[in-house]
C-alpha cells in the first residue's frame, strides 16, 4: 500500500501518474484504496459536489479527461464519510454513475476491480459491509487496446482546500485461460 498525498492549492497528488500501460484483454485491473480521515472537508459550498478521481484508466496517448473511466470520490455530508462512484468521460463529456453512489467511512479499506469482458469492462466493488456489485459500462473508445493507468488527483476548478492523504494499492492480475 503506498500513500499519495497533496498539498492545498494542488490538483495532483503525489507521487504522480505512474508510467504504465495495460493492454485490453490480458489482465484485470485491481485497486485497493482507504481515505484517511484528513480527506473530509466542507469548505467549497457548492463545489463540495464536484468529483474528484481515485485513479483508473484512459487511451494510451489520451489526456487524463479524455476518454476514460475512472473512480470518483468526494467527501459525504456526513463528516468522515465519502461518495465514490465510477466516473466515465466519453470525449470531453464527464459522465459520473451518480445512481450508483457507495458511501465508505475514512479509514476502511475497499477495492475496485476493472475487467474486460467483451468490448466493455464489468466493475466490481468489494467493501467490507457489501458483499459486491457488479456494473459493465462501455469501453469509451472500443477500437482503442492499449490503455494507461491514471493516478489520483483533486477537483476539476477547484484545488485541494487542505492537505489530504489517500492509500492506495494497485495490481494488474492475469485473466484466466478457459479450460
Amino acid at each position: 500500500m503506498k500513500r499519495f498525498t497533496i498539498k492545498p492549492g494542488q490538483h495532483d497528488f503525489s507521487p504522480r501518474d505512474p508510467l504504465a500501460f495495460y493492454t485490453y484483454n490480458k489482465s484485470r485491473l485491481v485497486w485497493q484504496f482507504n481515505f484517511n480521515a484528513d480527506c473530509w472537508y466542507d469548505s467549497l459550498g457548492e463545489d463540495n459536489a464536484d468529483w474528484n478521481k481515485l485513479g483508473g484508466i484512459t487511451y494510451a496517448w489520451s489526456a487524463n479527461n479524455q476518454d476514460s473511466l475512472l473512480i470518483g470520490w468526494r467527501p459525504d455530508p456526513q463528516p468522515g464519510y465519502f461518495q465514490v462512484c465510477i466516473y466515465e468521460n466519453i470525449g470531453r463529456e464527464n459522465r459520473p454513475q451518480e445512481t450508483r453512489i457507495k458511501v465508505v467511512p475514512s479509514n476502511q479499506f475497499f477495492s475496485v476491480m476493472f475487467m474486460p469482458f467483451q468490448d466493455e469492462f464489468a466493475i466490481t466493488w468489494k467493501m467490507p459491509d457489501d458483499p459486491g456489485e457488479y456494473w459493465t459500462k462501455s469501453n469509451p473508445r472500443k477500437s482503442f487496446k492499449l490503455w494507461r493507468i491514471i493516478g489520483a488527483w483533486f477537483g476539476g476548478n477547484r484545488t485541494a482546500p487542505k492537505a489530504m492523504t489517500i492509500d492506495i494499492e494497485f495490481n494488474r492480475e492475469p485473466l484466466q485461460s478457459p479450460k
